[in-house]
């Protein structure tokens, strides 16, 4: 059975990078920033728009079971509620689906935020996805006192478990 490993947190936890390079060390494996399916001008959040994106990433996925060669995908994606999440899982209902989240303590996260030039205005609202409490079923990482090799090894050590 084909595998889907989501990659989840806040935006600037370090999703991107990790999955960056997390996909090249896995063979037969493609990779999606779900964030690229979202790069809309005007950025508006609406139903149109979130159909549009849902719509993408249920064609790529289809794209993904019908290849032969493919049998990993990772994802990476903020996730910011478990409704969300759970909606993702009914997606991806003819795979295997494994998530993990990255999560950062307050002061150490705050600094990335502010080194990344992030949005200052948006920083409440992304604290508030990082100390989301939601997500039991998930497998938590908290990154704050690890390098990124070091979180793509514990990625890499958990992703391979399910292969």
């Amino acid at each position: 059975m084909k595998k889907v490993f989501i990659i989840f947190g806040a935006p600037g936890i370090g999703k991107t990078t990790i999955s960056k390079i997390l996909y090249k060390q896995i063979d037969n494996t493609q990779y999606i920033d779900i964030d690229e399916l979202w790069r809309i001008q005007p950025f508006i959040v609406n139903d149109i728009n979130k159909n549009y994106v849902e719509t993408n990433i249920k064609t790529m996925y289809r794209s993904f079971l019908n290849h032969p060669a493919l049998n990993h995908l990772i994802l990476s994606w903020v996730v910011p509620t478990k409704g969300l999440k759970d909606m993702m899982t009914s997606w991806f209902m003819d795979a295997e689906v494994y998530f993990y989240r990255l999560v950062a303590q307050k002061e150490v996260y705050l600094k990335r935020l502010e080194d990344d030039h992030r949005d200052e205005t948006k920083f409440e609202e992304y604290m508030m996805i990082n100390q989301n409490q939601s997500f039991d079923d998930a497998m938590t990482i908290d990154v704050t006192h690890l390098s990124i090799k070091d979180v793509v090894d514990t990625l890499l050590n958990q992703i391979t478990k399910h292969i």
